[in-house]
């Protein structure tokens, strides 16, 4: 399980009796197809702003 509001993963036992037991929770899997669909799509963005610009434009 994940917890939403916390953004870890939780066992039951903290989902029961620990301080997650009042938050959202949703199934680990889905979080994490959400959460690598996410960093893809921030990744591509990344790679595509820097094909477009020079390389002299990154230089410090």
């Amino acid at each position: 399980m994940y917890c939403v509001q916390c953004k870890v993963p939780v066992c039951y036992q903290c989902l029961e009796e620990g301080k997650h037991s009042s938050h959202e929770v949703k199934a680990l899997g889905a979080m994490w197809k959400l959460h690598k669909l996410l960093c893809s799509k921030a990744l591509n963005y990344v790679l595509k702003f820097k094909q477009m610009r020079s390389p002299g434009d990154f230089k410090v």
